[in-house]
């Protein structure tokens, strides 16, 4: 019998409280549901943000999807919010700028996390 084993990045990390707020502010008013649902209730930047102030010597957790939905998200920094600051503005493009370049680097290294064998 073949098995085929991979492994999937996981990202670790810690947000600003304007990087955050980017998050947050932009993903209320996104057109996309995904994007939208992500600061609800049961969502991933819901769940950052609660564990930002819960347990903040840990760091966040995102997973692949998670890190490529915050860059969707972050699209809105073409045309922000007027209530968004400039401060918040240049935190949310460095912060696309570090999830893209973890994304390209994680693109990299996962290309040799499989394995294929006969069992």
């Amino acid at each position: 019998m073949k098995v085929e084993i991979y492994g999937k990045p996981e990202f670790w990390f810690a947000l600003t409280d304007n990087q955050m707020a980017v998050l947050e502010t932009l993903s209320a008013v996104h057109y996309d549901g995904v994007c939208k649902d992500a600061t609800k209730g049961g969502g991933f930047l819901f769940a950052w943000k609660n564990s930002r102030t819960d347990v903040p010597a840990i760091g966040l957790r995102a997973s692949f999807r998670e890190i490529d939905t915050c860059l969707k998200i972050l699209e809105g920094l073409m045309m922000p919010p007027p209530t968004m600051s400039e401060a918040q503005q240049i935190a949310g493009h460095k912060l696309v700028k570090s999830f893209r370049e973890a994304l390209d680097q994680a693109n990299s290294a996962s290309q040799s996390w499989s394995l294929e064998i006969d069992v």
